[in-house]
């Protein structure tokens, strides 16, 4: 069999990528200070139960349960609201961050998705902000193996809060996914149950409760 026949099965996570919950978008600030909006936190409480259904270790204490968040306020907001309903510490950690993009006007809908469209079709290349989206996934994916190595032998699968370009930027290619419509169909928040050892994405969960295959 091979791997894309492999049926995804979500109790093979090790690996929770979980995109920050909504923010409070400010004109004038950089998208990385951009604060969690207050009336998010429902939304993350749902997740977080949403998540617990569908992989029970991941709250266990036990198990060494702990939220890993970007240095980014609205990921670090999101990563303690998730560790206050399953009863566990939160952190931050180096190189989980959102592509380095500098100070950027707020524009339309349309007009961010052709940019961000852009980033992902010429991935060696700087289309805007800091860092191409090579930079920014190859960051990204230090930052996700430096978890992981620290994690290394605990129960709970390790959780990420981090952000909807990067994640994308790491699991799309290895699942042979499109990667604006991946980017494009992320909430805020929502969890991507993966496998980490070939990054195989088992199952998206939202604060609905529904567990999504891919």
């Amino acid at each position: 069999m091979s791997w894309a026949d492999e049926p995804p099965r979500p109790d093979d996570t090790d690996l929770i990528l979980v995109r920050h919950a909504r923010p409070l978008l400010t004109s004038g600030t950089a998208a990385a200070q951009w604060v969690m909006d207050p009336a998010a936190v429902p939304d993350v409480h749902a997740l977080a139960n949403a998540v617990r259904a569908h992989v029970p270790t991941v709250g266990s204490v036990a198990g060494g349960c702990n939220v890993v968040a970007s240095h980014e306020p609205k990921a670090i907001a999101t990563a303690r609201e998730l560790a206050h309903v399953w009863g566990c510490g939160y952190s931050t950690s180096s190189d989980l961050e959102e592509h380095h993009r500098g100070p950027l006007p707020l524009v339309d809908d349309l007009t961010w998705r052709t940019t961000v469209a852009r980033l992902f079709l010429h991935p060696a290349t700087l289309v805007f902000g800091e860092e191409t989206a090579d930079e920014a996934r190859e960051r990204f994916t230090r930052g996700v193996d430096s978890v992981l190595v620290k994690r290394s032998g605990a129960a709970a699968p390790a959780v990420i809060v981090s952000h909807g370009t990067v994640i994308t930027l790491y699991l799309a290619q290895a699942n042979g996914l499109d990667h604006i419509e991946l980017w494009d169909s992320l909430q805020l928040p929502e969890a991507l149950l993966v496998r980490s050892r070939d990054r195989r994405l088992l199952g998206r969960v939202t604060p609905d409760g529904d567990l999504r295959l891919p």
